[in-house]
């Protein structure tokens, strides 16, 4: 079949298509010469590698491959996916004609037609299992998510929570669980004389056995764990995730009540309660509706009476930190449900965008906007925009009938209410081609007109359709009508309700806003109702990695080659918080269901502002709100100053007010919340010797020795072994790195001896790693030897003199914090991106192995050998020119070696010359630049001397004088100061403005946060598809 020009698929859409949603042939014997296939050419179990080439020689069961990249490979029938579909207009019949069976017979044929109608140049974009599935298979679910019934209080009914959710996931499906139902934490278990170890453990539960099912090679396992605000647990919930390790594979939200939000308003108590767990209808009636069991006459238990505004600036807090948890408002929500009078919503799916009832399930499809604009007029294709509209909700309908039912609980939910869920993509694109900035005042009042207009053209559908087949068997008209939502539709559609009146509904809900990752990457357009993340990328190609812009860029920039793109090409980093909050609940008032949407923040977004982002969310009828602040989990890095040697003896002597019981008490408290941590925690018992004498085989070089306000419980405590050296024990969670990675208060900062700075310019980073050669490393060891005739270990003082150098590598901002040892370098740590994350990791090991190295044995040339071997080390892209060009993680460490040493050397010599370092800011020039030569436009250096009360930003901050007296932080760098503005990034394709992480699928520094999900630009994968 020879595909039109218009419907043809290119590089990554044509990848996905293929790989995700084409009809695939499960015998690949039956390959030929001159078929397109997919190759496997990373045999990775969680996330291979493939690339999509035509057969062009094939000799038994090994085949000759010419990708698309221009390469041909040899490999064999085993290793490719063998599409019976080539192409979408292949797809597109397959779903007409399937989704139109479930039609009377004399109908099927005209439906077939008309969903093949919609369907023609992605006019509407089928949810993903939708399009893999219908038509494909008789066993395949079409439908995305599930929430399933908040768990009973006893263990059986944990357990078949737990076996409930292992089999949605292990077909593919998210789950939503609600944990209010559990006992909290200590509340007594009569069954077993015993007390309960708290709802926020079980959660631990499902999100350990969630990363099971993802590591077993199924597709991804997606959860999302909700608590309401009157659990005498929520704190922990909140928090849970500021300790490293914890409920890693969840997504958490707090329900919020209207209450709650009055009690915050007014400054009001806030009581924390749970039902009488003595009650002797407990276990048959509690199912986590606090209000049903207070209605029943049911006693509630008071645990704890605490200030509502403490509870939400513990929200607050940690979603600055982290984007965690979610807020859902969820009396709001059921106000607002259709279902409120029989069918409650409990939880979301784990993407949040579809509040769903015990049971409910998520059906998917989106329109595409972009391909409703009307050249002529300059306007929307109103017309046709309802034509396609009214199809499609037929469309989603008959889908519930088509799909298989694996659970009979979600089949007669389904049947009882048909909850559909038609959504958008390619928003921003039409806002574009109509010359309206998405964010700006006008463009409200135009998302007003046309999700309006689209509700309203569905909800009329819906209408017609139960005419003709029936209302939902739940449909009673005055109760639905009376809906929050119905009743704000009507006010300005009476027509939707004289038509629901005269014929009823077919559908309890139709809209919904859901992500749109993968297939919105696959049409080539914007995603959901997003704006786009960038309009410039950077795509591979057999020559390295290409400049290229969008499509609609493109054609722009064609047209007006000379020119900068207009104000209306804005970009989601370009708004502010508050206008991505805006425009969600502009398009909120028309979605009886949610919206999965990111309000992307700037990293010098305060807490404060948090708050007052929140608060106008519900104040403007949002359902729930998702921030993420660029850099909101990157970890924070500090530095301290070497004191005088008068005072550095003062401190040994007063040290020994941390006593080593005090150490112990500390480690057993984190190792009980740490009790799934089990190689975390024996590496901390490998670290010391029975007598609590330092291992030095097990030094942690890439520790940060100190507490930072950001992600992690790291402990510093002390142990003098009597001869007036103190050792150290430096106490990490898994996954997070030496500059810690969970919430420290800030009584406990002060008591350690620093307070946290933060970085306005953390970068989440993203991409992969390079090591040395096999023969640079042997050269490594032969010189090593040769220049280390001591090899005794040099055990860290409790203080010592260290700078932090900001450097823009290609996976973001670096920082690297040298600390010396008798002036030469001892330790490096290193943060690079997110705590958690691959990068984050592998930089870490750096720093640790580099720490090593330095101190064990003479240092000699050490130093010097570290910058040999780590310059000059290539990945895949690199930021800068000439000199100043940084090419990876270990090329940045390498330079700020080089400037560390030049440092040193200037202020030996200011010394000798008798100078010294009191009351000296940087060595500058006139025009800010440092002295150190080619790498002065690359690295910040963040020296401070020990008597000085300024850091050279100006910012400095007093450390508590009863343990570290005149130990002061050194600066991390001015904090609006950049020096990446002036770079090229050539990485892959890393967007300017915001963070990235590092794609678990395609290794590239492409993964970002739109639409409440997370989607790589480079290779298409979506956590949420």
């Amino acid at each position: 079949m020879n595909m039109p020009q218009k419907n043809r698929l290119e590089g990554l859409s044509e990848k996905i298509f293929l790989d995700r949603y084409a009809k695939k042939d499960a015998d690949t014997n039956n390959t030929r010469v001159g078929d397109v296939v997919l190759v496997l050419t990373k045999d990775d179990p969680k996330f291979p590698t493939k690339e999509v080439g035509e057969v062009t020689a094939r000799n038994g069961r090994n085949l000759s491959v010419a990708l698309r990249s221009g390469a041909t490979i040899q490999t064999s029938i085993e290793h490719v996916t063998l599409t019976v579909e080539k192409t979408p207009e292949e797809m597109w019949d397959r779903l007409a004609s399937a989704i139109a069976s479930v039609e009377t017979t004399e109908k099927q044929a005209e439906w077939t037609d008309k969903f093949r109608y919609i369907l023609d140049d992605w006019k509407l974009v089928p949810g993903g299992r939708i399009a893999a599935g219908a038509g494909a298979s008789e066993e395949l679910t079409l439908f995305n998510c599930y929430v399933i019934p908040s768990p009973k209080d006893s263990r059986g009914g944990i357990m078949q929570t737990l076996s409930e959710m292992t089999e949605i996931m292990a077909r593919g499906g998210g789950v939503g669980i609600n944990l209010s139902s559990l006992r909290p934490r200590r509340a007594i278990v009569r069954g077993v004389n015993g007390s309960s170890s708290g709802a926020v453990s079980w959660g631990g539960l499902f999100s350990y056995t969630t990363g099971l099912i993802e590591q077993g090679g199924s597709r991804r396992g997606a959860l999302m764990l909700m608590m309401y605000d009157w659990h005498p647990d929520i704190l922990d919930f909140i928090t849970v995730k500021q300790t490293a390790g914890q409920v890693t594979n969840a997504n958490l939200s707090v329900c919020v009540s209207n209450g709650f939000m009055k009690a915050v308003k007014e400054d009001l108590d806030w009581e924390l309660v749970f039902p009488d767990t003595s009650d002797p209808d407990y276990d048959e009636q509690w199912d986590g509706d606090l209000e049903k069991w207070k209605k029943a006459g049911k006693a509630v238990i008071p645990y704890q009476t605490v200030k509502a505004r403490d509870i939400w600036h513990t929200i607050m807090e940690s979603a600055w930190k982290s984007a965690e948890p979610g807020v859902v408002f969820m009396e709001h929500y059921n106000q607002m449900s259709n279902s409120w009078y029989f069918n409650p919503i409990i939880c979301t799916n784990p993407c949040g965008e579809q509040g769903l009832p015990a049971w409910g399930v998520c059906n998917l499809s989106a329109l595409n906007l972009s391909k409703f604009y009307d050249a002529e007029k300059r306007d929307v294709a109103w017309e046709e925009l309802s034509k396609v509209t009214r199809y499609a909700v037929r469309f989603l309908d008959n889908v519930i009938d088509k799909t298989p039912y694996h659970f009979e609980e979600n089949k007669n939910n389904q049947q009882k209410e048909r909850r559909v869920g038609l959504g958008s993509m390619g928003l921003a694109e039409l806002m574009i081609k109509l010359g309206i900035r998405y964010g700006s005042p006008y463009s409200l009042e135009f998302l007003d007109r046309l999700f309006g207009f689209i509700a309203r053209e569905a909800y009329l559908a819906s209408a017609d359709i139960a005419a003709e087949k029936g209302a939902f068997p739940a449909f009673q008209a005055e109760p639905y009508l009376s809906s929050g939502f119905m009743k704000q539709m009507c006010g300005v559609y009476p027509e939707v309700e004289e038509a629901i009146q005269a014929k009823g509904m077919r559908n309890v809900t139709v809209i919904t806003q859901a992500p749109t990752g993968s297939t919105g990457t696959m049409v080539g357009t914007s995603t959901g109702i997003e704006p786009y993340f960038a309009f410039k990328y950077y795509r591979q190609s057999r020559l390295g990695y290409d400049e290229q812009f969008v499509p609609i860029a493109q054609k722009w920039k064609d047209a007006h080659p000379n020119d900068q793109l207009p104000d209306y090409f804005v970009t989601a980093m370009d708004l502010s918080a508050e206008d991505h909050i805006r425009a969600q609940a502009a398009i909120q008032r028309w979605v009886d269901s949610s919206i999965s949407k990111t309000a992307n923040c700037p990293n010098d977004f305060t807490i404060e502002q948090t708050k007052e982002l929140y608060e106008l969310a519900f104040d403007l009828g949002c359902k729930g709100v998702t921030i993420y602040r660029d850099g909101s989990r990157d970890v924070q890095v500090l530095s301290t100053e070497k004191e005088s040697k008068q005072e550095e003896s003062n401190h040994s002597e007063s040290g020994q007010a941390d006593s080593y019981s005090n150490l112990q008490q500390k480690q057993s408290e984190q190792d009980d919340s740490h009790a799934n941590n089990q190689e975390e925690q024996q590496s901390v018992q490998n670290h010391f010797n029975t007598d609590g004498q330092e291992k030095p085989q097990s030094t942690q070089g890439g520790v940060l020795h100190c507490e930072s306000s950001s992600v992690s419980e790291d402990q510093q405590k002390t142990k003098n072994n009597g001869d007036g050296n103190e050792q150290q024990l430096h106490r990490q969670d898994t996954g997070s790195s030496g500059a810690s990675s969970s919430s420290v208060s800030s009584d406990r900062e002060q008591k350690d001896g620093v307070r946290a700075q933060e970085s306005n310019d953390g970068q989440e980073s993203t991409h992969g790693n390079a090591s040395p050669s096999a023969e640079v490393t042997a050269t490594m060891g032969e010189e090593s030897e040769s220049a280390s005739s001591n090899n005794v270990y040099k055990r860290r003082p409790q203080v010592l003199r260290g700078a932090t150098y900001k450097i823009n590598t290609p996976f973001g901002m670096a920082y690297i914090t040298i600390n010396d040892l008798n002036d030469i370098p001892a330790e490096i740590f290193l943060n690079v991106g997110k705590a958690g994350s691959d990068v984050f990791a592998m930089a870490e090991a750096l720093g640790r192995v580099c720490s090593l190295f330095l101190r064990y044995g003479d240092h000699g040339n050490k130093v010097e050998l570290l910058i040999k071997h780590l310059k000059g080390i290539g990945g895949s892209g690199s930021v800068g020119f000439g000199a100043n060009r940084v090419e990876s993680i270990a090329d940045a460490v390498a330079k700020a070696l080089e400037t560390h040493m030049q440092e040193q050397a200037y202020d030996q010599e200011r010394q000798r010359n008798g100078e010294g370092r009191n009351g000296q800011q940087n060595h500058q020039n006139d025009t800010g630049q440092s002295h150190s030569n080619n790498n002065q436009q690359l690295i910040e250096n963040g020296r401070q001397s020990n008597s000085n009360n300024q850091t050279a930003s100006g910012n400095h901050q007093q450390v508590n004088s009863s343990r570290q007296e005149s130990v002061e932080q050194a600066p991390i760098a001015a904090a609006n100061e950049d020096s990446s503005s002036a770079q090229k990034d050539t990485s892959p394709p890393m967007m300017s403005g915001m963070s990235r992480d590092l794609c678990p699928s395609c290794g590239s520094a492409s993964l970002i946060n739109m639409e409440g999900c997370k989607t790589c630009a480079n290779c298409g994968y979506s956590r949420c598809s």
